[in-house]
């Protein structure tokens, strides 16, 4: 594609320029035929010989004549065989009356005094019609060479051949050239969120744009650092208050009796949890925006895998009015996944926990692993909720397009993004349905480990 443009661009470039040139040659041609079309000497010198009239003792110029040498500020001279004037019509004072042979042939062909002269013979007089000496310009050798001339079409067809294979080689020098140049550019700006594997080399017509690439890359590495640490940080500086705010709501739980106090307690309890399994997201959402995500997978067993994880969540003590339901199939026993456990674990709870959050008057949930093939297996969570509307459906499963909001990260399905997100590291597949007062259900697919080993 980045090729492609740099070939547009200079095709436009080379189109351009032939266009220019193509431009000259047609102002050329039509500057050249304005010239030719106002070349009126030679229809001028014919009308006004036309309208002098000579013979042995006469010599007359008709009123066409005498108009044609007025209007064109002409002057003629007759002269006869001796070489001596016998007519003229406003001939300068410091022009001769006789001329010799030779003089003859020399202003005929040139000037006369300075005048541009033509000749014309009539009656065997010599007419000499001279135009004045700011309108004209005669020059000496009037000829042209006939293989001179026969050439010329060879020579035409050569230079525009010529010019088509110069245009053809500058067209793929300058784009190899650029290309050679730019594509490191190119493919560092579209790889800079992702973070560059090395700095790329200064090129020395481009030496801003690369240290401002290599800069780029830089500050967005030690920002991405940062902001892991710094959320790593609070995770962790948050996790310890919050463990013992839970163990103390449920101890409170344990010794009071209190109906009432039970109601208040149970929602703090709800809710630390809800903060608590928000801090773990918090840790995973730093790792998988800093689009450099290294998996530190084990090889585990499947089925006592999940069922830990259940058996974990159970034990939480926060679900008076949800019913959990586990069931594998037989077919999965003893297979084994290749996966980092922390994640896996963090996409089971975030699921779990969105449907607490959407059924707080609590619902069914039935959790089933089940063999798809014999590469793939799928869990699926499932309750019997509020499910969602087909809105809100729709925008679930296009979950990759949201943009992470920290002030409505409750209501804004973070949870499920990451959850996506770590299930597509691992080379699987996150699917939702729902329907709205029925259910809500996520699929998960990933492979086994069999399927591991022959990739």
């Amino acid at each position: 594609m980045n090729n492609n443009i740099l070939k547009k661009s200079l095709l436009k470039y080379i189109s351009s320029f032939i266009f220019i040139i193509l431009c000259n040659i047609a102002i050329l041609s039509v500057t050249v035929f304005y010239v030719k079309k106002h070349q009126n000497v030679t229809p001028t010198i014919n009308n006004l010989v036309d309208n002098i009239s000579i013979d042995e003792n006469s010599i007359n110029v008709t009123k066409r004549g005498l108009d044609i040498i007025k209007n064109n500020n002409l002057w003629i001279l007759v002269i006869n065989d001796a070489g001596n004037e016998v007519f003229n019509i406003d001939k300068p004072s410091n022009i001769a009356s006789h001329f010799t042979y030779s003089e003859v042939i020399k202003f005929s062909k040139y000037y006369l005094n300075d005048y541009p002269v033509f000749t014309q013979e009539k009656a065997g007089k010599t007419i000499v019609i001279a135009f004045p000496k700011n309108r004209i310009a005669r020059y000496q050798t009037n000829y042209l060479d006939l293989d001179s001339i026969k050439t010329l079409p060879i020579i035409a067809i050569g230079a525009l051949l010529f010019n088509c294979l110069y245009f053809f080689l500058l067209y793929h020098y300058s784009n190899n050239y650029i290309y050679k140049h730019l594509s490191p550019l190119i493919k560092a700006i579209t790889n800079l969120p992702s973070g560059l594997n090395e700095r790329i080399d200064s090129i020395s017509e481009l030496d801003r744009l690369t240290h401002a690439i290599n800069k780029t890359d830089n500050l967005l590495k030690q920002n991405s650092k940062f902001k892991e640490e710094w959320v790593a940080g609070i995770a962790h500086d948050l996790k310890t208050p919050l463990s013992v705010i839970i163990s103390n709501i449920s101890l409170a739980t344990e010794k009071t009796t209190d109906k009432e106090l039970m109601k208040y307690l149970d929602a703090s309890l709800i809710e630390s949890n809800y903060i608590q399994n928000l801090l773990n997201d918090l840790n995973v959402f730093a790792r998988l925006t800093n689009n450099d995500l290294q998996l530190n997978k084990e090889l585990i067993n499947i089925v006592p895998f999940f069922r830990n994880i259940i058996i974990q969540i159970i034990n939480q003590e926060i679900w008076e009015n949800f019913i959990f339901e586990f069931k594998t199939d037989n077919n999965l026993i003893d297979k084994k996944m290749n996966v980092e456990k922390n994640l896996i674990s963090r996409v089971v709870h975030n699921i779990i926990y969105n449907s607490v959050l959407h059924n707080p008057i609590g619902c069914d949930v039935e959790i089933s692993l089940k063999l798809l093939s014999e590469n793939f297996f799928t869990i699926t969570i499932q309750d019997n909720g509020i499910g969602t509307s087909p809105e809100r459906l729709k925008n679930i499963n296009e979950i990759e397009k949201f943009e992470f909001d920290i002030s409505g990260v409750r209501r804004s399905g973070m949870g499920l993004k990451i959850s996506k997100q770590i299930v597509e590291a691992h080379n699987g597949i996150f699917n939702i349905t729902s329907k709205q007062g029925e259910y809500f259900q996520t699929i998960i697919t990933l492979p086994i480990q069999s399927y591991i080993s022959e990739s």
